[in-house]
């Protein structure tokens, strides 16, 4: 059964491999420093990228908001019922 690790589909065995050579390149007492700094790295991506999205999404209300306030009819004081009068075709004088 292969059960995928991480973002980049990394089986189990792959991720053994890759925690071996950590383990021989920078030896036990570095590697709780390596994984708060990458800890703090993936938090501040994450960060960024909320930050992004806030501003995205606050830009995208101001022009729906902005959109809205156009399209708007202007108000004139004209009532449904004059344009009716108006619209009606007038007939031919009988006599």
């Amino acid at each position: 059964m292969h059960i995928p690790f991480l973002f980049f589909d990394i089986g189990s065995g792959e991720l053994f491999i890759v925690l071996m050579l950590v383990l021989i390149f920078f030896g036990p007492k570095q590697i709780p420093s390596i994984a708060r700094s990458i800890g703090k790295g993936l938090y501040e991506l994450r960060r960024a990228s909320d930050q992004i999205k806030r501003e995205v999404m606050n830009e995208a209300e101001k022009i729906k908001s902005q959109v809205r306030i156009e399209d708007e009819p202007d108000n004139l004081n004209v009532n449904k019922s004059d344009e009716a009068d108006t619209e009606k075709p007038k007939s031919p004088p009988v006599g």
